[in-house]
Parts: C-alpha cells; structure tokens; sequence
C-alpha cells in the first residue's frame, strides 16, 4: 500500500496521536521501547521546562539541560504507560500487546490478536496519520497524496465496522451492517429479520418502495443496533448509526428527524423506538456536540470508540452478531498486508 515511518516528536505529550506511534511501531517490529520515538530534543525540552517547570526554577534546568532531559524522558514514559494501562483496562483481551518487566511494548502473538484487535490498530494508524506522528513517503508529494488517499478509502470502510462493535459493545446490543446492502432487495431482507429478532415490527413489501428508497441501499445508515434484546418489543430501541472520519461538513452523517422518518418509511409497522447515533473518529468538539444535541443524535467519539469497541456483555444475541461482523473485518484487513514501516535502515512488514 505504501512506506511509512514515525515522524520526529517536537514536544512530549503523551497523546493518543504519539501513542499511536509506539503502538504501530511495536505491531510492525514485534516489540518496541518508548526510545523508539525520534524527539527533537531541543524541542522537546523547551516545551518540557516552559510546560511543566515552576518559573522560578527554569534557569536551573536551562543551565543544566541533561537533568531536565532525564526527567522530561521519564515523565514521557510514565504517561505513555498510564495511557497503554488505560487501553490494556478497557480493551481487555483484545489490547493486542503486553508490557514486559523493561516497560517495553510487545505485540502479542498473531493467534492472540482478535478482529477487535485488529480494529483497534486500524483507529490508532489513522489517529497517528491525522496527528502528523506517522507519515507516508513517498518520491513526490502527488504520491504521498495518492497514498493517503487510498488509506483514507479502505479505512472508511473499516471505520463503519468499529461504530458497529462500539455502539453494540456500549449498549450490550446485537449489530446489523446496512453498509453491506448493495441492493436495495438485500436491505428488505436484512430488515424484515431485525424484525423477527425484536418480535414486532413489519417491512413493507419491496414493490411498494419508492424511487428514493429503492436507491437508498443502506437506508441512509450504516448499521443497525438493537437495544433491549430479543423478544422484547416494548422495551426495545434501534439505534440508526452514521460513522463518519471527516473533519468538517458533517451534517450529512447527522441522523436527526428527517433521517429517522426516511429510515421509518421502510416499515409499515415500526418495530422498535428509532434513536440516531453519530461516531465520529475525532476528538469530541463543542461544535458537533451542539449540531447533534439540537437534531437529538447519540454523539459519540474517539475516547468512547476504543473504550467500547471490545465490550461483548449482551449474551448469544449480541455475539453471534459479532461473529459475523468478525467474517467481514477479517476479509477487509488482508487489504492492508502491504504496508511497509521503516525504521532507521529496516524495513518491516506486517505479520498478520
């Protein structure tokens, strides 16, 4: 797909964007110290001492640089390893390394990493491209570009299956992928069990859709999640989820009043409350939350998708779903065994 490497560090915040970077490091070479990261060193001290120095004692460490490096490096360490603890708590079994007794980050085996796992790399190698603390070589700028922009595509469609496993694993629900419907004869069937899995609720018949419908193959959502289990129609939600990487001009993804009543017309009778959700991958801003807030849609972003991504709490309902979505992402992430990371004068490939 394309050659890649860390990016020099000009500051030591121990960000999701840098520990992207270590991870993505330790995944490609099997094991990796937070020495790994390349940091400006100058840099760095200086946003070290004027950050987090007292002002009265900064023309101490200016004079005497090599202690302010010593516990700059040690501050950095110990925040990447509260960060890595963070995941290793959420995440569970499916965080796909484990710290060793040196602090360095081991990949696990390649018959330990789940799909999840998987997925979880996949969010963090984009955070890193978007942060700048991994970046594409590439002979010119037009290829770098070309590169990025394939990434871009193929992880989009990746990203919808992790909205899926984190808005399921938030809400102990089963998943339905809409983005999978490449007709719209498939959406009527995908519909029609979602129904029979709620226990109310009925399609109306494929003849009698509209222009609009039938060109709407996915409903206008990516997936589905049923909220409140099997047999339970009274008590039962369908989240109606839009996942969306882009930085701007969101509004589309929005699934607000007129998204639910498009995503209503599908049925003659309703099966369960619809709720509109967002995932967004970007960090949360006050400026969606309100866009979202006002078209009453479930924002959720990039601290709630890999705190949630691995939960599987709902029982045989909710698995047997994710087993299915595991079929599809296993499929998706062969497409990504050719990107390359250079390290110093290495090269690595990915194992899995």
């Amino acid at each position: 797909m394309f050659n890649f490497r860390i990016a020099t560090l000009n500051s030591i915040l121990a960000s999701s964007d840098v520990l992207a970077a270590w991870e993505i490091a330790a995944f490609f070479i099997g094991e990796a110290a937070v020495e790994i990261l390349p940091i400006d060193e100058e840099e760095a001290r200086i946003h070290f001492i004027e950050s987090y120095v007292a002002e009265a004692e900064r023309a101490d460490y200016y004079a005497e640089p090599h202690l302010a490096d010593a516990e700059m490096m040690e501050n950095f360490a110990a925040s990447l390893l509260n960060n890595v603890q963070s995941r290793m708590d959420e995440l569970g079994g499916h965080y796909p390394f484990i710290i060793n007794d040196h602090n360095y980050l081991i990949k696990k085996s390649d018959e330990e990493v789940s799909l999840v796992g998987l997925c979880y790399l996949a969010l963090q190698f984009f955070r890193g491209l978007a942060g700048s603390t991994l970046e594409i070589e590439g002979e010119s700028d037009e290829e770098v570009a070309r590169s990025r922009n394939e990434f871009d595509k193929k992880f989009r469609s990746i990203f919808e299956y992790i909205a899926g496993y984190m808005v399921s694993g938030k809400n102990d629900g089963p998943v339905y992928m809409t983005s999978n419907c490449r007709s719209s004869v498939r959406l009527e069937k995908l519909l029609g069990s979602v129904c029979r899995k709620i226990g109310a609720g009925e399609v109306t018949p494929h003849t009698y859709w509209n222009p609009k419908q039938k060109a709407a193959n996915d409903g206008g959502v990516d997936c589905l999640v049923h909220i409140g289990g099997p047999g339970a129609p009274g008590h039962a939600e369908l989240a109606l989820v839009g996942a969306t990487v882009q930085k701007s001009n969101i509004d589309q993804k929005i699934i607000g009043l007129d998204e639910r009543n498009f995503f209503r017309s599908f049925f003659s009778t309703q099966p369960a409350a619809f709720k509109g959700v967002l995932v967004r991958i970007h960090d949360e801003d006050a400026l969606t939350k309100d866009k979202c807030a006002q078209k009453d849609c479930q924002l959720y972003t990039y601290e709630q998708i890999w705190r949630s991504m691995g939960k599987r709490n709902g029982g045989h309902y909710q698995t047997s779903s994710l087993i299915r979505l595991d079929a599809k992402v296993r499929k998706l992430f062969r497409e990504f065994s050719t990107a390359v990371f250079l390290h110093e004068y290495d090269a690595f490939r990915v194992s899995t």
